[in-house]
């Protein structure tokens, strides 16, 4: 194992040493609210390096940006008290709880950041179905939070046009297959 890296949680993580200084450094704006981070991966399998690209090209859109509507949480920092005055996560949004999250905070006004250089290597899905599931369960979720922030439908931050197709297209591919 590379010495400059530690586990963290779970084998599927990995942070560099200077993680936690690169994610709160930002917070040291008192405006700023919570700051995003990277993945990054090394996996060989061509799935897991397809949903890095998807990745990448999610953080290029984020690149341009000053202030950032969208946080994930596997590379997150957020102010303690932003978090409890505007109740956290809503347990009724599954797994893209943390995009509700941001889409609420950033419609309040909050100040959100990317730096790129807070990285956690992580292991991606590296099958069709494992890929095809997760894509499922977020769309569906996705849908639902986006009802209370319709104008993130349209754009944000982090989502790049091209996946908004392949959600609505993907119910048809799937269909196509039986």
């Amino acid at each position: 194992m590379n010495t400059d890296l530690f586990f963290l949680k779970t084998y599927d993580y990995l942070l560099s040493q200077d993680w936690i200084k690169q994610i709160i450094d930002p917070l040291a704006d008192p405006t700023i609210v919570g700051c995003k981070g990277v993945y990054t991966s090394q996996q060989n399998e061509l799935v897991a390096r397809f949903v890095q690209i998807e990745y990448e090209d999610k953080y290029d859109r984020l690149y341009d940006n000053q202030f950032i509507d969208f946080i994930d949480t596997y590379s997150a920092a957020d102010r303690r008290e932003t978090l409890l005055a505007n109740v956290g996560f809503d347990e009724l949004i599954r797994d893209v709880e943390d995009q509700e999250l941001s889409f609420r905070l950033a419609s309040r006004g909050y100040k959100m950041v990317f730096r790129p250089q807070a990285a956690v290597r992580h292991l991606h899905r590296n099958t069709l179905a494992a890929y095809f599931l997760k894509k499922f369960m977020i769309g569906y979720w996705k849908v639902k939070g986006v009802r209370r922030f319709p104008a993130r439908g349209l754009t944000d931050s982090h989502t790049p046009q091209i996946l908004k197709l392949q959600m609505l297209l993907a119910p048809g591919f799937l269909i196509s297959l039986f």
